[in-house]
């Protein structure tokens, strides 16, 4: 079974302004140079990084001892992956030589064998692919291997291939179905997706057949972390197993995983690499079940964020309709596992309601992380911040109330730059003569000897200008967004599609016709399951979501109630990238005395002002909240 859709190039996608160009801009010119510097530990005060010095030890090129995660090589894997994106929208010399600087260091780190891993190098040679549950060794590969391909897609040099494909050569010399090898398979998924680029891209189908074998072999019994435990004697890292076998997926065959369990990171990887796989190999019972579990997830343990994994406690997914806003987990690097497959997904089937769950993520879950300088990263995306609750309660110390310039496992950082850089090639997919707008942004796109180009302001407003010239017959498939009630598109004759988008057949020609997406601020209530949202209300805006800082409103944030009935108003150009801030009537209700009494709190009408959810903790320490007591 082949992909409905195809990707399109980002050598063949433009995105020439607009807030998407505005993030770009700032990863290429602010977030790469400050992500390289930390790599290197030259960000003053910040945690080390160490993952470069990591590679140069194991290279020869320098003394010392390891430090850092076990996984610490993959900080530089995800780095380098977008830094070749950016090559490709934004060609540097100054960052191509630190592309070429990190692709010599990875090679002379490689092992004769072809082996790639700091830790186990310089560490524990001895002790290479004994403890898969928990030591990312097929991770770090996995993430080796994405930039490789986003390397040969900058550069068409085969260089970073080679290094992988030796690394793959030995890995799988050791692990996989034959006699006498390991039968086992990563505590971390990511190598199965990874896997799956790599065959995309060479051919090659030995990689499509490992990711194959590892789907199929994973949660099978007798279970193999049970008998990697008992072969080794111990358990390194006892603490990130709190959910058994749930944890890492590994609970039942993954055929059978139709409910999203355990480190939520991990099973969203896991799900897009095997979504990859199934559709290749057309395994209709495993792409029934990713349905379902994507379902599952996007239905029950979905936050209006996008964010997913509601507990810190193992980055996991719980029980349906858990979802606390200031005791939350929302890892970053979850939130853009959730965009992949939900593109994944998109692509395989052509249905916009998987491009609604990415656009979400995109705007709100994903971005929150990153401060708008570029220079400080949350890890964790709670909606709900109180400083002075949160600072002194030990059950909160997961969520940090101020971004932080760097971290010890600073997985999620350049993994933002990564999803951003590459956001180009999610915009638009193609199948033969048809092209589908997925995600609207100012931008150009060449397909099939046609071309297109998207004029507008979108997420600020709705209004798009689209302009084809058509070498051929064509037609264009443009997403009706979930939020959206009314749309208009003139100049052109259309129909709405059951799969959710608008179908225009084109001849010929030049063609220039307008979509209006009416874009009107809303009120969202949640399903009265969600027991922490009880009596709240939140706001959006478009794919926009809001949120009170107490920087326009004032402390005690949990004061604030919105009227039912009050008008919802715009303030045009606010601080966010232009994007607009809402302001709606309420009352702040205030109660003071005794810890608890007799007597109603006092009601005092207030204008509230709601900022963009991805810009708050921008303009100072301070509350925050998504979720607003309504009256």
């Amino acid at each position: 079974m082949q992909r409905k859709q195809n990707i399109i190039p980002l050598s063949n996608v433009k995105i020439n302004g607009g807030f998407l160009a505005d993030i770009q801009n700032l990863i290429a010119s602010e977030v790469l140079p400050y992500q390289w510097a930390a790599l290197n530990d030259e960000i003053p005060d910040a945690q080390p990084s160490h993952s470069i010095h990591n590679l140069e030890i194991a290279a020869g090129r320098s003394t010392g001892e390891f430090y850092g995660e076990v996984f610490q090589d993959s900080d530089l894997a995800k780095w380098l992956e977008a830094a070749c994106y950016c090559m490709i929208i934004k060609p540097d010399d100054a960052l191509q030589q630190k592309i070429d600087f990190a692709v010599e260091l990875i090679a002379d780190a490689q092992m004769d064998d072809g082996y790639l891993n700091t830790y186990f190098s310089v560490m524990a040679p001895e002790k290479r692919w004994t403890d898969l549950q928990e030591c990312h060794e097929m991770y770090c590969v996995g993430h080796f291997m994405e930039a490789a391909v986003a390397h040969y897609q900058a550069t068409g040099s085969h260089r970073m291939l080679d290094i992988m494909e030796r690394a793959f050569d030995q890995m799988a010399s050791v692990i996989g179905p034959e006699e006498g090898k390991i039968h086992g398979y990563p505590g971390h998924p990511e190598i199965e997706l990874a896997l799956m680029r790599m065959y995309e891209v060479t051919g090659k189908e030995k990689y499509a057949a490992y990711a194959d074998y590892l789907m199929d072999v994973r949660g099978k019994q007798p279970f193999f972390y049970d008998e990697e435990q008992q072969t080794r004697g111990y358990i390194k890292y006892p603490e990130n197993i709190p959910f058994g076998r749930k944890y890492t997926q590994s609970h039942m065959p993954v055929v059978d995983q139709v409910e999203a369990a355990g480190h939520a990171v991990r099973a969203l990887y896991l799900f897009s690499g095997v979504l990859d796989a199934a559709a290749h190999y057309d395994h209709s019972d495993l792409l029934h079940t990713m349905n379902a579990v994507y379902e599952d997830i996007t239905t029950k343990k979905m936050f209006i964020t996008g964010g997913v994994g509601s507990t810190h406690v193992g980055e996991a997914f719980t029980s349906a309709y858990d979802l606390p806003n200031a005791l939350t987990y929302n890892e970053t690097c979850a939130s853009i596992a959730l965009g992949m497959f939900s593109d994944r997904l998109c692509r395989l089937y052509g249905q916009a309601k998987y491009a609604d769950v990415l656009e979400r993520v995109l705007y709100n879950g994903i971005i929150s992380s990153m401060s708008m300088d570029g220079k400080r990263f949350f890890y964790v995306n709670p909606l709900q911040v109180n400083p002075a609750i949160q600072n002194n309660n030990p059950d909160y110390n997961h969520v940090k109330t101020e971004r932080q310039q760097w971290f010890g496992c600073a997985c999620c950082p350049p993994n933002v730059a990564r999803y951003y850089m590459s956001v180009g090639d999610k915009l638009y997919t193609s199948c033969e003569d048809t092209l589908f707008v997925n995600l609207y942004a100012q931008s150009e796109v060449c397909w099939d000897s046609n071309k297109l180009a998207l004029h507008t302001n979108y997420p600020a407003d709705g209004n798009i200008r689209i302009a084809c010239e058509c070498a051929k017959p064509c037609k264009v498939c443009l997403r009706i967004p979930d939020w959206c009630e009314n749309y208009t598109l003139s100049g052109t004759a259309d129909a709405l599609s059951e799969s959710g988008y608008l179908e225009v057949e084109l001849l010929e020609g030049t063609h220039t016709f307008e979509l209006h997406l009416e874009m009107k601020p809303k009120r969202i209530w949640s399903n009265t399951l969600v027991s922490a949202d009880a009596g709240r209300v939140a706001l959006q805006y478009g794919p926009i979501v809001y949120c009170i800082e107490s920087a326009d409103n004032g402390d005690r944030i949990d004061e604030l109630c919105i009227l039912h009935d009050s008008d919802i108003n715009i303030i045009e150009n606010g601080f966010a990238w232009g994007l607009p801030e809402l302001e709606v009537n309420g009352v702040r209700e205030h109660l003071s005395g005794p810890l608890y009494c007799a007597k109603p709190p006092t009601q005092v009408p207030v204008k509230l002002r709601l900022v963009p959810y991805f810009a708050w903790g921008n303009r100072g320490k301070g509350e925050m909240s998504v979720w607003i007591r309504e009256r």
